[in-house]
């Protein structure tokens, strides 16, 4: 099956890329806190006198709370961003040269039966033999 994909809606890009920015910016600011966090529990000789009293761990410490707020907004914002504009210009790309073909299969469901678990029939009931007597000797030779 082809199919071609003629337009893109852009409020759909934008929603969509405005909520996987928020999340993976949120993701992408905890890791740089982390990292700067790590640079700032050095031990910091040189830090200059401008900051009294602050260490490099209380910097650090918040870093690790507005890091992430603020690199999931700004991600957020320029990602929607480019994803509108890039929305908009495919759909007049489209509009000239015609659309992405796509090649699709239909994937058919199966069927599947359900298994009755039979089991093999135990042979028939046989009661046992009677016990055989034990042979004597002959005695009349």
């Amino acid at each position: 099956m082809k199919f071609e994909l003629k337009k893109i809606g852009v409020w759909s890009a934008i929603k969509v890329t405005f909520l996987i920015s928020l999340v993976v910016g949120f993701a992408v600011g905890i890791l740089y806190a982390l990292f700067f966090l790590a640079l700032m529990s050095i031990p910091m000789n040189q830090m200059p006198d401008d900051f009294p009293g602050m260490s490099g761990m209380f910097v650090g410490g918040i870093m690790l709370i507005i890091m992430p707020i603020m690199m999931s907004i700004f991600m957020a914002i320029i990602n929607t961003i480019g994803a509108a504009l890039s929305a908009l210009v495919y759909n007049l790309v489209v509009k000239m040269v015609g659309g992405l073909e796509l090649d699709l299969a239909e994937i058919k469901p199966v069927l599947v039966q359900p298994v009755v678990a039979t089991t093999p029939s135990p042979p028939p009931y046989e009661p046992p033999a009677p016990p055989s007597e034990p042979e004597r000797p002959d005695s009349s030779v």
